[in-house]
């Protein structure tokens, strides 16, 4: 692997793990490593910070001076938006095979890149000074895109704007929002200091702010898995760094596998990436 310093995980329809690294980015097949760089590859810059993949297409990087394309032979740098604003403010990616991607960036700028290079505004009306933390489209196909200062649903092309103030949510901070692979509708929320919230289809809410009594403040990253559970992991100040569950049964879970430093190969307790392979 091309660094320790690993910022994201993506799994491709072959079961390959892509790892974005500080020094380029890497595949992991099960048994070997593949490493490409500004050296042996068409990346333009070798700090991947966020890594993504489309279905039946390819891989998507982000990196500190473009969003770059990976179909397996060749590569495409997109420097620049239809506005000529440099793409190196992107916080969030979210693949929609098989048309392109959607991104938003820490100046709450939300559009879409088509394969053919051209880009979509979704006019996203949040405050530039909270920046999007993540973007995602939900079972019905609508953007969802969070913030720091609660989260937007697009329908019909108008944005409606939920926070702690006019929906169950305890706080307006959301620093990542990821939707159940399984198909259910459910999308959660990691929440600044206040632990997981989970939006179901029928609008009805959950908030988890504890594991057995263990607070959830210090959630530093969560990963939803189809049919498998949900893994959750945290900073130093948590004791455990890793923790992985089962599916909720009657929003009752059953978070039987820790694993920290002291009881597992871990080299350390604060996790930031996580994704569970079925």
């Amino acid at each position: 692997i091309l660094s320790n310093h690993i910022y994201g995980l993506a799994k491709d329809e072959n079961n390959n793990i892509w790892i974005a690294t500080y020094y380029g980015l890497s595949k992991f097949d099960g048994t070997d490593f593949t490493n490409y760089d500004s050296s042996n590859s068409g990346l333009i810059n070798n700090h991947i910070k966020l890594v993504e993949f489309e279905k039946n297409k390819g891989v998507w990087v982000v990196t500190d001076s473009a969003l770059t394309f990976f179909d397996g032979i060749n590569w495409i740098n997109y420097r620049k938006d239809n506005e000529g604003n440099e793409l190196n403010k992107i916080t969030s990616i979210f693949p929609a095979s098989p048309n392109g991607i959607l991104y938003g960036t820490s100046d709450s700028k939300v559009k879409f890149l088509h394969h053919d290079g051209s880009f979509g505004d979704m006019q996203f009306p949040g405050n530039a000074y909270w920046g999007v933390t993540s973007v995602i489209y939900d079972v019905s196909n609508n953007v969802v895109v969070s913030d720091n200062d609660g989260f937007w649903t697009n329908k019909n092309n108008i944005w409606t704007h939920f926070d702690q103030y006019n929906s169950p949510l305890p706080i307006s901070s959301i620093y990542k929002m990821e939707i159940d692979p399984s198909g259910s509708g459910d999308i959660y929320f990691g929440l600044y200091q206040h632990g997981l919230a989970v939006l179901h289809l029928d609008d009805s809410w959950n908030i988890i702010p504890d594991i057995d009594g263990d607070d959830l403040n210090y959630l530093s990253e969560f990963f939803v898995g189809d049919k498998i559970g949900l893994g959750l992991a945290s900073d130093f100040r948590f004791r455990d760094g890793l923790v992985v569950g089962e599916h909720p049964s009657e929003w009752e879970y059953n978070f039987s596998d820790r694993y920290n430093i002291s009881k597992s190969p871990l080299h350390s307790n604060h996790v930031q990436s996580i994704k569970i392979i079925s």
